[in-house]
């Protein structure tokens, strides 16, 4: 059986967003933006889980911002990581088993064939 997913393309807006994904019978919706999983308290977090619960919406997926993990900069790696690691943990309280990233893009091509091979 196939299943499709929803692409939400920003914040989510729970009073108006959850209505109108039931009225088209939407299941599960992958999350453009993360900011909304950054920026929100852990509290507001738990309750979005389980308003999407409550009415049978999974969030599949949520793709994480921007940044590079294998840059040659360290400063940018690290802070790639942290917020990562952060998103990681705040998709958890929202029962997120998904995240989408990519890796980064590197400065040279030896740099780059080394990554891939």
């Amino acid at each position: 059986m196939i299943q499709l997913v929803v692409c939400h393309p920003g914040k989510l807006d729970l009073t108006k967003d959850v209505s109108i994904l039931l009225k088209n019978g939407v299941k599960m919706v992958t999350i453009n933006n993360a900011q909304f999983f950054l920026d929100t308290c852990e509290k507001r977090l738990l309750r979005t889980r389980r308003t999407f619960e409550n009415v049978g919406i999974q969030i599949h997926s949520v793709h994480a911002p921007g940044g590079s993990l294998i840059t040659l900069d360290s400063k940018i790696r690290e802070e790639t990581i942290k917020i990562y690691k952060e998103l990681i943990h705040r998709l958890s309280l929202v029962g997120v088993e998904i995240m989408v990233f990519h890796i980064g893009s590197t400065e040279d091509k030896k740099h780059q064939s080394s990554v891939f091979l």
